[in-house]
């Protein structure tokens, strides 16, 4: 005989079937929300460690950079107490620089040079007495005496040995770019008299890395975020400069008189680069080891002078 369920007791089965059926939804839920749970905690660790190595190689490369940066300025102050006793003669040859190379193929880097050593002298007599500019003028200085020192070791075949100063070159671009460390070396390597092809690859490694660390230090969209109305190279983009004006903005350096030495400084060794090609160029060996190390240090020690100022 079928049994017989009253109203009350309908409603209590009903009511456990309905329990047990939201019992294992919850559990089903609970799984779920468990395993989702451990996705995005996953998720997250791996964002985190992620991010860890991101700031990691930051902190990395901005250390590099510093420490080679450290290791130019040392190298500035060292070169700057080595030349104060002379700095007479380093004014004396800047001033008859033009004459000297007036007749030579040498008169439009003699020209540049002067005015380099000019614009230096100005800037010395300017801010000589700020805080703010002391170590833009210790590097200013050294600038303008390679320039001197590069034009007399190309018209004097006796002139003296340069002094070998670590500019910390190689630390500073392997902290920026392997490949660019790779190549200077190369080009450093190939810097001998009897390489005919010894100006070409030099000159090609300078000008990237002049460009790499304008390109790295002042990024176009921070360059036009900073100033909307910036130069502009014929393609629209920021232009050399520019970021060399955004990067003395964020340093509190911004001057005319500051902008105008370190274009001229970087005029004038383009120009020893079209000197150095010419001559390979034209004669094999024109250039003796002592040119070549002169030209070798003007040419990093620019390199570093902008580094000093992108950093």
């Amino acid at each position: 005989m079928a049994r017989k369920f009253n109203a009350s007791q309908f409603r209590s089965q009903m009511r456990t079937a309905a329990n047990k059926l939201n019992n294992e939804l919850r559990r089903e839920v609970n799984k779920v929300n468990a395993h989702n749970r451990q996705v995005v905690a996953r998720a997250n660790r791996e964002i985190d460690g992620y991010n860890r190595k991101v700031r990691q190689e930051a902190a990395r490369h901005n250390l590099q950079a510093r420490m080679a940066v450290a290791k130019y300025n040392q190298a500035v102050r060292t070169h700057n107490s080595r030349v104060t006793a002379d700095r007479r003669r380093l004014r004396t040859s800047a001033a008859t620089i033009r004459v000297r190379t007036v007749s030579t193929t040498y008169a439009m880097l003699g020209e540049s040079t002067a005015t380099l050593h000019e614009h230096q002298q100005d800037l010395a007599n300017s801010f000589g007495a700020s805080p703010t500019y002391a170590q833009f003028l210790e590097m200013a200085e050294r600038e303008s005496a390679n320039g001197v020192a590069v034009v007399e070791a190309l018209l004097d075949d006796s002139a003296g040995d340069i002094p070998a100063d670590d500019t910390g070159i190689l630390e500073y671009l392997t902290a920026l770019s392997e490949d660019l460390c790779d190549r200077w070396r190369g080009a450093i390597f190939a810097l001998n008299p009897i390489n005919p092809d010894a100006a070409r690859h030099f000159c090609t490694s300078a000008r990237e890395i002049f460009t790499e660390i304008l390109e790295v230090w002042a990024e176009d969209g921070e360059v036009e975020d900073a100033d909307p109305q910036c130069d502009r190279t014929p393609q629209g983009k920021p232009n050399r400069k520019a970021k060399i004006r955004y990067l003395l903005g964020k340093k509190g350096m911004l001057h005319d008189k500051v902008e105008d030495f370190i274009e001229t400084d970087i005029t004038n060794i383009v120009q020893l680069f079209s000197v150095f090609n010419q001559a390979t160029h034209g004669a094999a060996g024109k250039h003796n080891f002592t040119k070549l190390k002169a030209i070798r240090r003007r040419v990093e020690d620019g390199i570093m002078f902008l580094a000093t100022i992108a950093a």
